[in-house]
């Protein structure tokens, strides 16, 4: 009988990162998106709401963010562990 917050939509804005780079290699990474990703943020980085909406991150766009949480396993003691045994 108890009732959830009241849904607040986000208002962060979507990262838009150009790409520059063949099909083939966008390609790769769709599937290594999709081995290593997609299971917890979803495939497209469509998240459903408990895990980060990837879409909307800060990291997309900074090769350093994006080592340091994806690699190096900074955010580790939130829940996201190091990939590079698997990337």
């Amino acid at each position: 009988k108890a009732k959830l917050p009241a849904f607040r939509p986000t208002t962060q804005p979507v990262t838009v990162i150009p790409v520059e780079a063949s099909a083939a290699t966008i390609e790769k990474g769709r599937i290594l998106f999709a081995d290593n990703c997609g299971s917890c943020h979803g495939m497209g980085g469509w998240a459903a709401g408990i895990i980060p909406d990837l879409r909307r991150s800060g990291a997309l766009g900074d090769p350093a963010a994006w080592q340091a949480v994806v690699i190096d396993g900074v955010l580790q003691d939130r829940g996201m562990i190091s990939f590079k045994p698997y990337l």
